[in-house]
C-alpha cells in the first residue's frame, strides 16, 4: 500500500523509517524554531502549569448506573448554598461599603466646590473694591507729586523773596522767611 520500499531509493531513507507498533514513523519530529517559541511563550508556560483536577462524579452525567445514583445522593447541596450564601452576603456588605464611602466622597466633593465657589466670590469682590481704591492711590500719587514740584518751586522762589526783601526800606520789609 504505497509503503513498500523501492529499489530505486536509497537507503538513507529506509533509515529513517521506523515502525512504532503497527504505526510507521516516517519522519521523526524535530523541534523547530517555532516550536522552540511557543514553548517560551508565558502563556503557554501558565497552561502548563495549571493542575489538572478530576470532577466529583467521574461518569456521564446522562449515565443511569447504580454507583452514579449512590454518589449524587452522597452529595449535599446544602453546605454549597451556605457557601453561596455567605459569600453573597459578603459581596452586598462589600458594594454596600463601597456605596457608602462613594456618597462620602461625593459630599465632600461638592461642599469643596461650595466653598472654592465662596472663595472665588471673595476674592473677585475683593478685587473690585481694590480696583476703586487704586484711583484714589493714583489721586494720592498726583497730589504728592504736585506738593514735590511746589515744594522745589518754593525752595526757589525763597532765596529771590530774601533779596527782594532785603532791598526794599526797612519799614516796608517783611519777616524773615522760614527754610524748609
Amino acid at each position: 500500500m504505497g509503503q513498500e520500499q523501492s529499489s530505486g531509493h536509497s537507503s538513507s531513507k529506509a533509515s529513517d523509517i521506523s515502525p512504532v507498533g503497527d504505526i510507521v514513523v516516517v519522519k521523526s519530529g524535530k523541534t523547530t524554531t517555532k516550536d522552540q517559541q511557543i514553548v517560551r511563550d508565558p502563556d503557554i508556560v501558565k497552561l502548563n502549569n495549571i493542575t489538572t483536577f478530576s470532577p466529583l462524579m467521574k461518569a456521564p452525567l446522562n449515565s443511569n448506573s447504580a454507583t452514579d445514583f449512590e454518589i449524587t445522593n452522597r452529595l449535599y447541596s446544602r453546605p454549597a448554598r451556605a457557601m453561596c450564601a455567605r459569600y453573597e452576603t459578603h459581596l452586598k456588605l462589600c458594594a454596600e461599603a463601597v456605596a457608602f464611602d462613594q456618597d462620602a466622597i461625593t459630599r465632600r466633593l461638592k461642599e469643596i466646590d461650595n466653598y472654592s465657589a465662596s472663595v472665588l466670590r471673595g476674592v473677585g469682590e475683593r478685587h473690585k473694591k481694590l480696583q476703586g481704591q487704586m484711583h484714589f492711590i493714583s489721586t494720592v500719587e498726583d497730589v504728592k507729586r504736585n506738593i514735590d514740584r511746589i515744594e522745589m518751586t518754593l525752595q526757589q522762589i525763597i532765596p529771590l523773596m530774601e533779596k527782594l526783601n532785603e532791598m526794599l526800606p526797612e519799614q516796608d520789609r517783611m519777616e524773615p522767611f522760614l527754610k524748609m
